[in-house]
């Protein structure tokens, strides 16, 4: 019969390969972009989080078909948050992303779809012309 320590350190070493299994499967970037529906000519925040680890070399985040922001990363001291407010949001800028460059491993690319309204003949002509000023 095993005594009360015996199991105690058997439920510690299963919780504790539970918790590096659950760790290693984690992903490595999560995206939040707000708001998800907006106006042309609006903004919206781009926001990537990622987990410090020595393959991270480089983060990219913005949008497909617009524009985008690229950090070089030192994998486990830079900050875990990276994010930035893309002012004017154009007609069909495509989905926004975050994509992580890593070494030795496979790269991390996540897109979240953002809702463009008032992107009529009209109103595309209308900002283009605010734009030129």
């Amino acid at each position: 019969m095993l005594s009360n320590n015996t199991r105690v350190v058997e439920f510690l070493i299963v919780l504790a390969t539970l918790f590096t299994a659950s760790y290693a499967n984690a992903p490595n970037v999560t995206m939040i972009v707000s708001p998800r529906v907006i106006w042309v000519g609006s903004s919206v925040r781009v926001q990537c989080r990622v987990i410090r680890h020595a393959a991270n070399i480089a983060i990219m985040w913005g949008f497909t078909d617009w524009t985008s922001t690229t950090r070089q990363l030192d994998g486990v001291t830079d900050p875990l948050v990276w994010e930035r407010t893309f002012d004017r949001i154009p007609c069909q800028p495509g989905p926004a992303f975050c994509h992580l460059y890593r070494r030795g491993e496979r790269d991390v690319d996540i897109q979240r779809s953002v809702m463009v309204a008032g992107c009529d003949e009209t109103a595309s002509h209308v900002y283009a012309h605010n734009d030129i000023r």
